[in-house]
Order: structure tokens, then C-alpha cells, then sequence
């Protein structure tokens, strides 16, 4: 089973939530949820953004989940489609504040290398009552820190 699971992912085929590993990253999810929520800001339904777009509303639909990539053309007329800068889709340093402050959660999450680690060792766990009972111990071990007071 393994060594099928394997060549699955060296094809670029999708996987279990639908997303296709060779091409899709956590950036893209982020964007996508943008999109939506954006979209949904404007009482914009996924037909009329796809209309605007030339594209089907299954295509808006893969868009926002992460499914599909928006290339960097395609990114600039949603922008404009839906009224905002290209720049909305990226995180911003807010105004006289460090840079690092303006960085989303997930770029700093993924800057340190341990958390890195922890996040590819997750994602090859298969079976998803073993990813749940992970998530389970890590966030008791949390817990137990924060009682600590050791953080």
C-alpha cells in the first residue's frame, strides 16, 4: 500500500482532500481562502466571479479550496474583479511596525525549521484517527507547559 501511495505522490496526483501535492502549497490555500472571503464580502456568488473571470464556478470552487493554483495573470483579474489590489492577496507589514510583525502566522510558522519538521512528518501519517490522536497528545503537552508555566 505504501509503495502506491508513494508513486501517487510522484505523479502529482491528488490526494485525499483533493489537492494536488506537487503543486499546490499552503500560500495557495491561504489565497484561496481570501478569495472567498472577499467574494463573499462583495455578496458575490461563485457563477458570477466565474462569469467575470471566463471561467465555469467549479473552477472558483477549486480556486478556493486550495485545489488549483491562480497563476500570478489569473490573480490580477480576480484582484480586479473583486475590487482590491493584488497586494490584499499577500500579507503586509502594518505601517511602522517591524516587518516581522506584518507576516501572516502560517510564513512565520513555516520559517523555523523544527516547526517545518513537525508539519512533513504530520502530513505523510495516513490514517486520520493516528493524525487526530497526534494532535491530541502535542496540544495536552501544550497544556501541561502553559500550567508550567515553561513555554
Amino acid at each position: 500500500m505504501r509503495g502506491a501511495t508513494l508513486k501517487r505522490k510522484r505523479r502529482g496526483l491528488k490526494n485525499e482532500v483533493g489537492v494536488n501535492a506537487k503543486s499546490v502549497s499552503l500560500q495557495d490555500i491561504e489565497i484561496g481562502k481570501l478569495v472567498r472571503t472577499r467574494r463573499l464580502d462583495l455578496k458575490m456568488s461563485q457563477t458570477d466571479l466565474g462569469e467575470a473571470l471566463g471561467v465555469t464556478f467549479q473552477q472558483i470552487q477549486k480556486y478556493e479550496k486550495g485545489a488549483n493554483r491562480i497563476g500570478a495573470g489569473r490573480l490580477m483579474e480576480v484582484a480586479k474583479a473583486l475590487n482590491v489590489p493584488v497586494g490584499y492577496f499577500y500579507p503586509q507589514p502594518a505601517k511602522g511596525s517591524d516587518e516581522k510583525e506584518g507576516h501572516s502566522l502560517l510564513t512565520e510558522l513555516l520559517s523555523a525549521r523544527l516547526n517545518l519538521r513537525l508539519l512533513r512528518a504530520f502530513v505523510r501519517i495516513e490514517d486520520r484517527a493516528m493524525q487526530e490522536q497526534f494532535v491530541g497528545l502535542v496540544e495536552k503537552a501544550a497544556s501541561a507547559m502553559e500550567k508550567t508555566g515553561r513555554s
